[in-house]
């Protein structure tokens, strides 16, 4: 089969970049989409960069709060 395009893309996480030599339409649309994911997941990595991490107790409540709020929901139902 011969080979239509050459593009360059970057590897997740590592930042390293590949030569990927691209054989028909389908994998054209696959790199586009795979852009498209890595260009969304750095976004969304730059935003939570500046959210500060919370501590464990304050995992805790937030669990132990939707817990609450979910057996409250099942109560109302249920009557």
């Amino acid at each position: 089969m011969n080979t239509t395009v050459i593009r360059k893309a970057q590897k997740a996480f590592t930042g390293v970049s590949e030569i990927l030599a691209v054989e028909n339409e389908n994998d054209v649309d696959e790199l586009r989409m795979r852009e498209k994911a890595l260009a969304l997941f750095n976004e969304l990595r730059e935003q939570a960069s500046d959210v500060h991490e919370m501590s464990l107790e304050e995992i805790n409540a937030e669990i132990k709060a939707a817990r609450e709020e979910k057996r409250m929901k099942k109560c109302l139902v249920t009557q």
